[in-house]
């Protein structure tokens, strides 16, 4: 842009020391042109800045870890007048640590048109990312001059853990408590009024668990 400035500054000179020296009706036409151009693209930058509306949104509020989510920037230019480059100054931290990191969007916008700038963006832990288009400069078709517009707009993303599937098995213990009806079919319990199962008698067993009725009619 500076150097654009320099070239139309001396461009200016000669073509006001041509009209000097040669006094022609063209030379002066031409150091009426050339003075004119940078007037021309000042006033009409000056229009566009205020018909510019600039938008940042996202998907969806909550992203996964690792994995990249899309952040939009829409430009829209209500004016008749093109946009040479609209130049995007995006930062994006995560609250927790307020380590900022910072990036640069370019792009053109036709007059009475919206330009959609699409990018992706990842945390490698979870936390809140706050993104935020700082500003956007606003260059004329010849880079000649540049206005700020579209500051502060943010969003947020939550980033979430990755999630995981749940798998078990259901494990039933011998007895759960002592209101329970899950007893064990292979340790004998406490409660001599119930019968839960038979087995053949076995030297050691206690006498007191000897279904003594059934062991008479098997004998």
């Amino acid at each position: 842009m500076l150097l654009m400035k320099i070239f139309f500054a001396v461009l200016i000179i000669i073509c006001a020391v041509f009209y000097v020296m040669y006094l022609w009706d063209f030379a002066l036409v031409l150091l009426v042109v050339v003075c004119a151009i940078p007037v021309l693209m000042f006033i009409t930058m000056f229009i566009t800045k205020k018909l510019v509306k600039v938008d940042m949104s996202v998907n969806s509020g909550t992203a996964v870890k690792r994995e990249d989510f899309p952040v939009f920037l829409r430009i829209n230019n209500r004016s008749i007048f093109p946009i040479g480059k609209a130049e995007a100054h995006i930062e994006y931290y995560n609250v927790f640590n307020n380590e900022i990191n910072t990036f640069e969007l370019h792009t053109p916008v036709q007059p009475l048109n919206e330009q959609s700038v699409t990018f992706q963006l990842s945390s490698q832990f979870c936390g809140i990312i706050n993104i935020k288009c700082a500003y956007i400069y606003l260059y004329d078709p010849l880079k000649i001059f540049k206005f700020k517009t579209g500051m502060n707009l943010t969003v947020e993303v939550a980033v979430m853990p990755e999630g995981h599937e749940i798998g078990g098995e259901v494990s039933y213990l011998d007895r759960m408590n002592e209101e329970s009806n899950v007893f064990s079919e292979h340790k004998p319990g406490d409660d001599p009024s119930e019968v839960f199962d038979l087995r053949g008698y076995h030297p050691g067993d206690k006498l007191n668990r000897i279904h003594w009725k059934l062991s008479s009619k098997k004998d």
